[in-house]
């Protein structure tokens, strides 16, 4: 008459679906935000560029500024992958916060 133990196997059978399905979401949700930040980067490069050559057209651009804007159009993209790692725990900010200032005064 003790408590009946549940059954692995159907919660196996539930569970391992339910986590497959939570990680491919996890996934396309990731892939989604990247490529929406993209989206708005090329945006923001193709208003740069049309202004440069409407700036050009009318001859309003100094050798310096053309320099800028060039830069500015051809920098290198600061999208990346999110960051995966775990954060830190909070000892081992403890433990930095501690050993800096001994390390800066000797």
């Amino acid at each position: 008459s003790g408590a009946a133990f549940p059954n692995i196997g159907a919660l196996i059978v539930i569970s391992a679906p339910a986590f497959l399905a939570i990680w491919l979401l996890r996934i396309i949700s990731r892939q989604l935000h990247a490529n929406i930040a993209e989206m708005h980067d090329a945006r923001d490069r193709v208003v740069m560029a049309q202004t440069f050559l409407a700036l050009l057209d009318h001859g309003k651009v100094t050798p310096e500024d053309r320099v800028l804007i060039l830069h500015s159009l051809f920098r290198p993209s600061t999208i990346g992958g999110a960051d995966d790692s775990t954060p830190p725990h909070w000892f081992e900010l403890l433990m930095e916060r501690v050993k800096s200032p001994r390390s800066s005064a000797g």
